[in-house]
Order: C-alpha cells, then sequence, then structure tokens
C-alpha cells in the first residue's frame, strides 16, 4: 500500500510528474493487487452512495422513460447488480478488468513505440485508481447534498477532463520514447477496444440478469 501523500500527490497538478517518475519506478506486484482492492472498495462504496442517492421515484420514472423502448429491463438489472451478489460480481470483475485494460493498453503502447514495461506500468496506474477513486466517493457524496448535484455534475465532468490529463501524462512517463502522437493514438485504440469490452460485459450480465 501506498502512502497517502503519493495518492494525492499521483494526481497533484504542481506535483504529479514528480511523484510519477518515482513512482514507475516500482514494480510490486503484491502492491499493486492491493491498490487494485483499496481502488475496487472506494468505487464500490461510490456505487452504494449512487444507489442510496436514488429514491423509488427515480427508479419509476427510468422505467417510464424506457417503456416501449425495449430496454424495459435495464431497470430490474440495476436493481440486481445493486445487490449484494451484484456487487461481489462487479469487485471481482473490476479487479480482472484492471489488469486486462491496462495490460492491453501497455501493449498498445508498446507497438507504437513505448518503451516501458508493464508491471511499472501496473503499479502506476493502480496508484491512479485509488487516487479518483477516492474522489469519486466525495462526489457521490456530494451528489446526494440537495442543491449540490448540480455542483457535483460539473466537477465530475472537469475531473473527468482532468483524468484523460494525467493518465496520458502517466503513459508517457511509462513510455519515454512514445511520442506525443502516438500516446493519444494508443488511448484511441485503447478506447475503442474497452468500449467494445464494456458493452459486452454489460450485455452479459444483462442476458444473466446479475
Amino acid at each position: 500500500m501506498e502512502s497517502l501523500d503519493n495518492y494525492i500527490n499521483a494526481i497533484h497538478p504542481k506535483n504529479f510528474r514528480k511523484t510519477m517518475k518515482d513512482l514507475v519506478k516500482k514494480d510490486d506486484s503484491t502492491t499493486t493487487f492491493v491498490n487494485v482492492i483499496i481502488g475496487m472498495i472506494f468505487g464500490t462504496i461510490s456505487t452504494i452512495l449512487g444507489i442510496l442517492g436514488m429514491s423509488q421515484a427515480d427508479y419509476e420514472q427510468m422505467q417510464t422513460s424506457l417503456a416501449g423502448s425495449g430496454y424495459e429491463h435495464l431497470v430490474d438489472w440495476m436493481i440486481a447488480s445493486s445487490s449484494p451478489v451484484g456487487l461481489a460480481i462487479s469487485f471481482v470483475t473490476g479487479v480482472i478488468l484492471f489488469y486486462i485494460v491496462t495490460g492491453l493498453l501497455f501493449y498498445i503502447a508498446k507497438l507504437l513505440g513505448g518503451n516501458g514495461k508493464l508491471g511499472n506500468q501496473l503499479y502506476l496506474f493502480s496508484v491512479l485508481m485509488v487516487s479518483f477513486s477516492i474522489f469519486g466517493v466525495f462526489l457521490q457524496i456530494l451528489s446526494i447534498v440537495p442543491y449540490a448535484d448540480c455542483i457535483a455534475g460539473l466537477v465530475s465532468l472537469a475531473l473527468f477532463v482532468y483524468m484523460i490529463y494525467i493518465y496520458y501524462n502517466a503513459l508517457r512517463i511509462t513510455h519515454p520514447k512514445i511520442s506525443k502522437i502516438n500516446a493519444i493514438l494508443a488511448y484511441i485504440l485503447w478506447g475503442v477496444v474497452y468500449v467494445a469490452l464494456s458493452l459486452g460485459y454489460m450485455l452479459t450480465r444483462l442476458t444473466l440478469g446479475i
């Protein structure tokens, strides 16, 4: 487990480059795994807070808006996926997917001129996962505060854009020889595959009802 300072400084506007350059030298599979577990714990907390923030009226409104679209069962799936079993499945698959998608990005970057090591990238990205997951919890808390949901939405959008910037820099620090254009291209190619995998995962869970 990394120190709290590193989780903060890894995404701090003024400190992230120096912190990333220190973190990317590490290749500790055990600490990487612990970071991923911590990140998923915070991610699960965010999910639970999001569920608690939705009222019965919200679910009914979703059912009404989806009526006749062929996706009415999506609400039932959301309810099922928020059960203890559904959350456990999301937790386990989230851990597995971290290694798959981060490894996929690594090999795409290598094909485009990257010269980093997989263990180093996994370690650095696991720290970033924890950092942004912690912020996600605070945003979910803000979103369920009356009259603060609009602010939470704007902050979430800003955080998403900032995440893109941070992860772009993380890839270039992991692979010093990759060009700026190829780093962007790596993320575009990775994004296409990631969206396909995510849709496949969601459709599978929808079909199985879990």
